[in-house]
């Protein structure tokens, strides 16, 4: 981790590097010269946005006799220094940071798509370094900065507010708020209640959606690193495990549906992990990759392992579908959450001409019900690009309204396959003391090799997990 560090002299504050942070906290502190002739420092994180001043002029204040190296216990990442440090800090104090107003907010731009925003966000709002931080506490709750979010800092798109649930069209609905974890996009701040929870069929929508023509701003460089070059995906593709994609288990549960010489259709196929997975089990096997866009390096590389790969929306390939070849297997991982309800179904009216009688349809979602999607407020992780969060039953009833039947179910968790992943991040980041405590008890046990595979092997025997797998059929005619 890169720090930058302000030093205070002889009332004259000297920035070491030039960053927004560290403009706008000289800005704030070049006014105060209380503190006498003796040397103050502060350090930072190199992608801290907004450190919030009435932390720092109370501790500066407090201590500004003593020799102390001050730590900062909770506060919301990207707010607060990493330490101030006074008269070289002989003694080594923790100073804990009272409620700072914002919920779910996560101000360090260290990933590209939080930086994304930011830039979008000095953009509309001209001298944002020189607010002060309760002003932009409440910045962070006006509709201006929530719809900056969800378009994931494209200024020129809109979102569009859904009144009734898109699927049973009911009114009677519960706004959901997040808690403790932070979404991708940083700075959407929980008093946003941005999903809805329909009482009436229990799906769980994104409340305010861009067009389905705009849909293709979530999948752009800064979100999806999709730039490698074929060589090394390749190389990726021969040692593939748990460490190097998420859904490397909920693979393997599909990998058991193909037949050895049987025909597999990805919807959704991303960067083709899972389709290298099955070539390497099912050589012979005629496998085909669909995604809206597939980069060039990824269609090469699909292409010398013989994979066939279509770049288009999933919509026109299965209307535009014509083969009398029908799939064995087709698999939607993690896609549906993505789609507008009405392509999810009409992907499915269509199954039929796609797959065959004895075929399997197999897909994996976030189940809103589920204790391990309610953990960490994991559900709401992608306000914008997911806009549906269904559950086992609502999505069971679906699939029976269009000719099929759910063979079986399966659940894997993303969130405790591995230590030093989402729990660590949650121990640092989440919003309350005690949501940082609990995300840290779990983290021990993640990073205990023997206490995770217990955990994760009793998990899949109570059928407990974030992503519920579904396992279908086309109900007999």
């Amino acid at each position: 981790m890169q720090f930058n560090s302000i030093n205070f002299k002889n009332r004259k504050w000297v920035s070491e590097v030039d960053t927004f942070a560290a403009k706008r906290l000289i800005y704030f502190l070049d006014e105060f010269d209380c503190f006498g002739d003796n040397e103050i420092k502060i350090v930072f994180d190199i992608n801290c946005t907004f450190i919030d001043e009435r932390i720092v002029l109370e501790a500066l204040t407090y201590f500004k006799g003593s020799s102390v190296s001050l730590t900062f216990f909770s506060g919301i990442a990207g707010t607060i220094p990493e330490k101030i440090t006074i008269n070289a800090g002989d003694l080594e104090k923790i100073y804990c940071v009272p409620d700072q107003g914002i919920r779910s907010v996560n101000c360090n731009i260290g990933r590209p798509l939080r930086k994304k925003i930011f830039s979008a966000l000095l953009k509309e709002f001209n001298g944002l370094e020189k607010l002060s931080f309760s002003p932009f506490t409440k910045l962070l709750k006006t509709e201006r900065v929530r719809d900056i979010c969800l378009t994931y800092g494209n200024l020129d798109k809109s979102v569009l507010k859904i009144e009734e649930c898109p699927n049973c069209f009911s009114n009677c609905k519960t706004p959901l708020y997040t808690g403790e974890g932070n979404p991708i996009t940083g700075f959407l701040d929980a008093s946003h209640n941005v999903y809805h929870y329909c009482n009436n069929c229990t799906l769980v929508y994104l409340s305010l959606q861009v067009k389905k023509e705009d849909l293709w701003i979530f999948y752009t460089q800064d979100s999806y690193y999709r730039n490698a070059e074929k060589n090394t995906i390749l190389n990726n593709w021969k040692v593939l495990n748990e460490s190097s994609t998420s859904h490397y288990s909920n693979y393997i549960i599909g990998l058991n549906y193909l037949k050895p010489f049987g025909k597999a259709i990805d919807l959704g196929c991303g960067s083709g992990d899972f389709l290298s997975m099955t070539r390497a089990k099912y050589p012979f096997s005629t496998l085909i990759g669909v995604d809206f866009y597939i980069p060039q390096p990824v269609i090469d590389a699909l292409g010398d392992l013989g994979i066939s790969s279509v770049s288009m929306s999933l919509v026109d390939f299965v209307r535009q579908f014509d083969s009398e070849d029908k799939a064995q297997l087709i698999t939607m991982w993690e896609v549906i959450e993505h789609l507008k309800l009405e392509d999810f179904k009409f992907i499915l009216c269509q199954m039929k001409n796609i797959l065959s009688e004895d075929g399997f349809l197999i897909f994996s979602t976030p189940d809103f019900f589920d204790e391990h999607s309610l953990s960490l407020d994991f559900w709401a992780m992608a306000p914008g690009e997911h806009l549906y969060v269904y559950n086992g039953r609502l999505l069971k009833d679906i699939l029976n309204n269009y000719g099929f039947d759910c063979v079986s179910f399966e659940r894997e968790s993303v969130t405790t396959k591995l230590p030093n992943r989402w729990y660590e991040y949650a121990a640092q980041t989440n919003s309350t003391i005690a949501g940082r405590a609990s995300a840290a008890l779990i983290e021990s046990m993640l990073s205990d090799n023997e206490l995770r595979e217990k955990f994760k092997t009793n998990n899949r025997k109570r059928k407990q997990g974030s992503e519920l797998i579904i396992i279908a059929k086309l109900r007999s005619s």
